[in-house]
């Protein structure tokens, strides 16, 4: 018993290392983008609506994750045994996911606060958030088949729990729109609220089940 806590103790403070570098990483990188974009926003005359603060914060913390995820992929890529290497590809498909995610949210808001609302090169800026929807779409076909039971089961109630939530909630929004008691959203801004509720759903799920 004792020749398995030296190994495995520098094992675990090497990948701690790892994951506090990485947030070094990306956080500070992140923080000085989201301040700069709202300073050159605001000198720019451009409102920032709560969705798209709201898209900001959220592409932030899906980038984080992603790096998070990177970095315990690559300290475990190592491992020998085949299960081990199976969960670094795993994680790594995750990261990737995470990443394509955080950066087609992000995309939008920041395409048109660096443009100055130009929206010249709109075009070529949405033909490359399609692209890497589809890149996304095909990550996660193969997450999925690479998924064992218990994390589709995870996946499946994440999806299912925030329609239900949703749906509801929107659903009486439009109706309260309709009858004019409520403002008028923007599908950005229903976009902005599923990727939340999305995130926190599937985070809880994932908690619950011991997968986080």
């Amino acid at each position: 018993m004792n020749d398995v806590y030296p190994e495995a103790k520098p094992q675990g403070l090497r990948q701690l290392l790892l994951m506090t570098l990485a947030g070094l990483v990306v956080g500070l990188p992140l923080g000085m983008w989201v301040g700069r974009s709202l300073k050159l926003a605001q000198r720019q005359g451009i409102p920032l609506p709560w969705s798209d603060l709201a898209a900001i914060s959220i592409a932030a913390i899906l980038l984080f994750s992603a790096i998070i995820l990177a970095a315990t992929a690559i300290a475990r890529r190592r491992a020998a045994s085949p299960p081990e290497a199976n969960e670094t590809v795993y994680l790594a498909l995750q990261a990737g996911v995470l990443a394509l995610a955080g950066v087609m949210l992000a995309a939008p808001v920041a395409f048109a606060t660096a443009t100055g609302g130009n929206l010249e090169h709109a075009g070529a800026a949405m033909l490359g958030i399609v692209l890497l929807f589809a890149v996304q779409t095909a990550l996660n076909l193969i997450l999925w088949r690479r998924s064992d039971e218990v994390l589709r089961r995870a996946i499946a109630e994440s999806g299912s729990a925030s329609f239900w939530l949703l749906q509801g909630v929107f659903f009486l929004w439009a109706c309260g729109e309709k009858l004019r008691l409520l403002p008028a959203i923007t599908s950005w801004d229903a976009v902005t609220v599923l990727m939340g509720v999305y995130l926190v759903t599937s985070t809880v799920i994932a908690t619950r089940r011991g997968l986080s």
